[in-house]
């Protein structure tokens, strides 16, 4: 295998100073496409507008066999005393992404130079999955079909975890998540008078106690989280008294089934908490995602590409509670996310993380060694 690591790096760097938001990624695949263009794939196709999906066809049947990265940053504003700083205020690549991109390039390299000798090999560079959005959007692109693959693989940093480790799990990998928001409707009235208002207040907080401490003590089958992550009340006018309120809450469980029962458990008691105070309501959802889970024959692979570059195996008892887009690809084609240590740091999300540029050549060498399990001459 020849990479070219200090030009993986310097790419990581340029990624990381140009952040793009989920679904904002037009300058960031632009660079991605004219980076992968030197490595010669034989077919380059746009996948739900900044998607880009290379791919290196052996002309042989055989397996497609794809492994998938993601294009978009987070909505963070940046220390001013961060190495290498964003250039995009307020945003800023504090998932690793701009990393996950490097990594897949320089997979590329790899295999520009020992291409595929039956099937095909797809490099998918993947839109918004910070909103969750992204892995939909593009299986439903109808141009997607050209390259369905019989296995689909991707990586994921995690802080926290030996460097150069790799992290795995059978079964389900990550949490799955729906976001919920609720809007209480009543009526204002001179802050002079709140009597003669139908003031949303304290059904907003009875609605808070639900989430904080009430909700996961139902009867469920295994792990649930519900976070409120947004509130307000009213409008910022001293001479008014609210007259509505909005609640955003983030939803997690292991599996489907106490997701919707979660679900359930929210209509019933905001209808209650609403006939109770005599208020409106509206409940919307978004940003819903299946579990990631992981097959078996996948793991198997990415168990014998770990020994083959002598990096530490991890598995973890339980799913992660965060989520990853990544599984609606699961949902539908063989395949398997796995965690790749960056050992001690800030974690995912948080403002003072960095990517560890370290585990790069390891991480290149890993998802290439799964190459060549399916490359086999």
């Amino acid at each position: 295998m020849t990479v070219d690591i200090k030009r993986i790096i310097d790419l990581r760097l340029k990624l990381h100073r140009h952040p793009e938001l989920s679904g904002e990624e037009f300058k960031t695949a632009e660079l991605i496409e004219k980076t992968l263009s030197k490595f010669s794939p034989d077919k380059i196709i746009v996948l739900a507008e900044t998607g880009r999906a290379f791919i290196y066809d052996s002309g042989k049947e055989g397996k497609t066999i794809m492994f998938r990265a993601e294009l978009d940053a987070l909505p963070i504003l940046e220390p001013d005393d961060t190495f290498n700083k964003s250039l995009n205020k307020g945003v800023s690549h504090k998932c690793g992404h701009d990393g996950h991109m490097a990594i897949l390039t320089g997979l590329a390299e790899a295999i520009s130079t020992n291409r595929p000798v039956s099937g095909k090999v797809v490099l998918l560079f993947q839109p918004a999955e910070e909103t969750l959005s992204g892995a939909r959007t593009v299986i439903d692109d109808p141009k997607f079909k050209e390259i369905e693959p019989d296995y689909i693989y991707a990586i994921h940093n995690l802080p926290g975890f030996n460097e150069n480790s790799v992290i795995i799990r059978d079964g389900n990998f990550t949490s799955a998540t729906n976001g919920i928001s609720i809007k209480l409707t009543g009526n204002t009235s001179h802050a002079a008078n709140p009597e003669k208002a139908n003031n949303p207040t304290d059904a907003t907080l009875e609605l808070l106690d639900f989430f904080r401490k009430e909700i996961t003590t139902r009867n469920f089958k295994n792990f649930v989280l519900a976070t409120p992550v947004y509130t307000t009340i009213g409008s910022p006018d001293f001479g008014i008294t609210p007259g509505n309120s909005e609640i955003k809450v983030t939803l997690r469980a292991y599996d489907y089934g106490d997701l919707d029962k979660m679900i359930g458990y929210v209509q019933d008691t905001v209808k209650m908490v609403a006939q109770k105070h005599n208020l409106k309501f509206d409940i919307s959802y978004t940003d819903d995602a299946a579990p990631v889970y992981n097959n078996q024959r996948a793991i198997e692979v990415i168990k014998s590409a770990a020994n083959e570059n002598n990096l530490r195996i991890e598995t973890i008892p339980e799913p992660f509670k965060w989520t990853e887009d990544f599984g609606y690809f699961t949902i539908k084609y063989k395949g398997a996310l796995v965690g790749f240590g960056a050992g001690e740091g800030p974690n995912l999300h948080d403002k003072n993380y960095n990517f560890n540029d370290n585990i790069i050549t390891h991480a290149v060498s890993f998802l290439y060694s799964i190459y060549k399990h399916y490359n086999k001459q």
